[in-house]
């Protein structure tokens, strides 16, 4: 990015450009990328939630991002333990996906915070 600090810039929903990129998923051919760009320039935009209680990372499993392009670099240590509104960690919000996406997502989430499975 050129202007880092537009990196941390909220919009009126106060989702960060992150937020948007896996949103929107623009750049799909290049979009890993475009992410490693975006955390580069704001590593704690990994872990800021939207005014609807969204990460960029459960915007991105929501919208069934591959791991190889570009979930990976969004499961921060803080973001995978973060219950979305609907009180599901990022691993269950996976789970309940369908495809070799969320299968591949949810083993991955879930090795990142096994100790996630053993909270009641």
């Amino acid at each position: 990015l050129h202007r880092p600090l537009s990196a941390r810039a909220l919009d009126v929903k106060g989702n960060t450009p992150l937020h948007r990129l896996v949103e929107d998923r623009p750049y799909r051919l290049t979009e890993r990328e475009a992410i490693q760009v975006c955390v580069a320039a704001a590593p704690e935009a990994t872990d800021l939630t939207n005014h609807e209680g969204e990460t960029p990372l459960s915007i991105a499993i929501s919208n069934k991002l591959p791991l190889e392009n570009g979930l990976d670099l969004l499961a921060t240590a803080g973001a995978v333990r973060r219950r979305d509104k609907n009180g599901l960690y990022p691993f269950q919000l996976a789970a309940a996906q369908d495809g070799r996406v969320a299968i591949n997502t949810t083993y991955f989430l879930l090795s990142k915070a096994p100790d996630l499975l053993m909270i009641h």
